[in-house]
């Protein structure tokens, strides 16, 4: 947000707001503000609050047994979020393959999954999200090997994030 003052007797405006110009002649001072002078407060650009939160079913599966990761995205406002995109990174450590069995991954519509040596990276994107509005996914697979798995969700927007780690 912008904020400031202006004499201009045509300052420009938007629909449904008012507007005091400067009429001609000397401005007026009248309890310590010059009256045909106009306040005003513009938008730069939108902002978005962005939340995730990321949970695993069964924190200590044994291989072969169902990994599952429950993940909410949600907008806390002030604004609108457009292009909303969730990246969920699994990753074993002390292995050379990846957590999960890449021929029976779970993974909701929206999302695609690439492998690499160590790590499946879930990509989902979600579109426009309203404030306060969320999205529940889950992605899941059984675990291929006996490791320490950790799991790592990001949420990024088109719009700049006022809390950046939430």
């Amino acid at each position: 947000y912008m904020a400031g003052g202006t004499a201009s007797t045509d300052f420009p405006i938007t629909s449904n707001a008012t507007q005091n110009t400067n009429q001609g002649g000397l401005p007026k001072v009248q309890n310590g503000l010059t009256n045909g002078t106009d306040a005003f407060v513009s938008v730069l650009g939108t902002v978005a609050d962005l939340a995730v939160t990321l949970d695993a079913t069964n924190p200590t599966p044994m291989p072969f047994n169902p990994l599952t990761y429950p993940i909410t995205v949600k907008n806390n406002g002030p604004d609108p979020a457009t292009g909303v995109k969730l990246v969920l990174t699994v990753a074993a450590t002390g292995v050379s393959s990846p957590p999960l069995d890449s021929s029976h991954l779970s993974k909701d519509s929206r999302c695609t999954v690439a492998l690499s040596t160590t790590q499946e990276t879930f990509t989902c994107d979600l579109g426009s999200m309203g404030v306060n509005g969320s999205a529940t996914l889950q992605m899941s697979g059984p675990l291929t090997t006996l490791a320490v798995v950790t799991a790592t969700a990001t949420v990024s927007a088109d719009q700049s994030d006022i809390r950046p780690i939430d």
